[in-house]
């Protein structure tokens, strides 16, 4: 996986919790909020390469995994049609100043997926 494309993943779940945080906090002001752009995402940052390193890790406490090592290439090394920046982790002060939305670590919402979805693969 790619080693110098910086990102910080951010959980499905966790970003609908931020919504209707929002939504819960426009509904209780009558819309007397602070509107502009706002980010969120995971805290903290890592590559694909070290995300795709930890789903790895952390699957393998729920299911056999034949894969033994990621290895890291270059942007060059995976085509694709849309061009990647080198940084893309975003600056998620503002949402917690003006919402006061908590937000989690990366690594351990992906824990949470990655235990969720191994549970429904062994139900199966």
């Amino acid at each position: 996986m790619v080693v110098w494309e910086f990102g910080s993943p951010t959980s499905a779940a966790d970003l609908t919790d931020a919504v209707l945080q929002i939504i819960s906090r426009i509904k209780k002001y009558n819309g007397d909020i602070n509107w502009g752009t706002y980010h969120y995402c995971g805290i903290g940052i890592t590559t694909w390469h070290g995300f795709a390193k930890e789903i790895i890790s952390l699957a393998r406490q729920y299911i056999s995994i034949k894969t033994i090592t990621v290895k890291p290439i270059s942007t060059a090394e995976y085509p694709t049609k849309a061009t990647r920046p080198c940084f893309s982790a975003l600056d998620c002060k503002l949402i917690k100043k003006n919402f006061g939305i908590s937000i989690k670590p990366w690594q351990d919402s992906l824990k949470t997926v990655i235990r969720q979805l191994c549970q429904k693969e062994t139900e199966k």
